[in-house]
Formats: C-alpha cells, sequence, structure tokens
C-alpha cells in the first residue's frame, strides 16, 4: 500500500492577507478525503460474508455502506 503525504502548512500570504491557494488546497484536500473514502468503501464490498461475520458486520450494512457516494461522509 502506498502512503501519500501533503505538507498543507507550506503556504504564503498574498495581498489580503489569506492563505494564497487556500481555495485549492481546500479541494485537494477534499479530493484526497474522498479518495480514501473510495478506496475504504470498495475494500469493504470486497469482503467476503465470513470476514464481516467477523467483524460483526451485517453483509446487508456492507453493500450499504459500501454503496454510499464518497460526499456524504
Amino acid at each position: 500500500m502506498t502512503t501519500r503525504s501533503i505538507d498543507f502548512d507550506v503556504v504564503g500570504h498574498g495581498r489580503h492577507g489569506r492563505p494564497r491557494g487556500s481555495a485549492t488546497l481546500r479541494v485537494l484536500r477534499t479530493l484526497i478525503r474522498w479518495d480514501a473514502r473510495y478506496r475504504e468503501r470498495a475494500r469493504l464490498a470486497a469482503l467476503d460474508h465470513a470476514a464481516l461475520h467477523d467483524m460483526g458486520i451485517a453483509p446487508e450494512d456492507a453493500a450499504a455502506e459500501a454503496a454510499r457516494p464518497v460526499w456524504r461522509g
């Protein structure tokens, strides 16, 4: 598994005192969070009934969670 890391603290300030690129960073953070949810839900969907049972997760609950859009936390 690959680990990605981004340093969000390295941002200068624009002429109005607001962090430069703050909107871009917010979008990037959101996309990274959505990607993590997508991957997590894909792994959940790939689990078999025995693995879900071992974790105490009903297959119906796992399927419902895996089907949720990434923008819905």
